[in-house]
Order: C-alpha cells, then sequence, then structure tokens
C-alpha cells in the first residue's frame, strides 16, 4: 500500500480522534481570556488563531522544549542574540500558554497527535513488514526523529532521489 506520511501515522497509529482546529482556536480563545491584562484591545480568537499556528510548528519542530521553559526561553535569546528581559518575559509567557494549550487540548491538537500516531505507526510494524519511504524531501525536526529512530530499527529504508552535492 502507498501512504503519505500523515496516512500512515492514520491509518496505523491513530488511536484517539484530533481535536479540529476550530476546537483548539476555542480553547486557546477561552485560555487567553485569563491573559486580558496582557492583551486587553485584543479580538481572543484572532489572538487564538496567531497562537494556534505557533504552538502547532512549535509542537512539529521542537516538541520537547515544551517540558522545559528554560531550554526555550534559551532558544529564543539565541535566536535573537541577546539576553533582553523583554525577549525573555515573552518568551516565558508564551511557554506558558503553550504548556497551557498542551493540557487543555489533552496532547490531541492536530500537530501532537499527528505525531504521536506516526511514533505508534512505525513501532507498530510487525516483525515481517518493511516500510519504505520514497518521495520525501522534507521532514519536520520531529518527524525526521521518528523516521531516525525507524531507520535505525532496521524495519524501514528512506529511497532518496536527486544530486549528491550542489
Amino acid at each position: 500500500q502507498a501512504y503519505t506520511l500523515g496516512a500512515f501515522a492514520r491509518a496505523r497509529g491513530a488511536e484517539e480522534a484530533a481535536l479540529s482546529a476550530l476546537d483548539c482556536r476555542l480553547l486557546l480563545a477561552r485560555e487567553l481570556e485569563n491573559y486580558t491584562h496582557l492583551f486587553a484591545d485584543q479580538d481572543a480568537l484572532a489572538l487564538a488563531e496567531e497562537f494556534l499556528e505557533l504552538f502547532e510548528q512549535l509542537s512539529a519542530q521542537t516538541p520537547e522544549l515544551a517540558q522545559d521553559e528554560a531550554a526555550f526561553v534559551a532558544r529564543i535569546e539565541r535566536a535573537y542574540r541577546a539576553r533582553l528581559s523583554g525577549i525573555s518575559q515573552e518568551a516565558r509567557l508564551v511557554h506558558t500558554l503553550w504548556r497551557a494549550f498542551l493540557q487543555q487540548t489533552e496532547g490531541r491538537s492536530p500537530a501532537v497527535a499527528q505525531l504521536r500516531a506516526l511514533r505508534r505507526a512505525f513501532a507498530g510494524l510487525g516483525a515481517d513488514e518493511h516500510l519504505y519511504l520514497v518521495g520525501f524531501d522534507e521532514f519536520s525536526a520531529a518527524e525526521a526523529a521518528v523516521v531516525r529512530s525507524a531507520l535505525e530499527a532496521g524495519r524501514t529504508q528512506l529511497i532518496l532521489q536527486g544530486r549528491r552535492e550542489g
């Protein structure tokens, strides 16, 4: 059978349904109501839309940072090449909101659920099954880590096409 990576994850690894993006936005908007002193003149749903996009990217690219505020803040400071208190405060706020979002969604936001299903799908390959990954030229950082583990387990092969250099 031929699958996209997402379809493989859903077919072989999904246990519970992911929340829809709308459900995630509504949960975020509700959570942002606890921070009206910081976002007084902002529309909660519009802000939730922006935060959802950010949190899904963070969850897909650097899920390990959700557990470590200091590492998250350090990454932000490195990105800005500065150690400014304003940047650090904003980074801590974003991290707090991200953690609250992950708790509220119980790990069922689209990006988090996809990654968990992908891990399960690869882990669930039978001893007599072999998986060939063909046509992929880009993985998120978290997907790359899962694929790397699957390659190391020996039942998965990644086939790439193109030039080796240039």
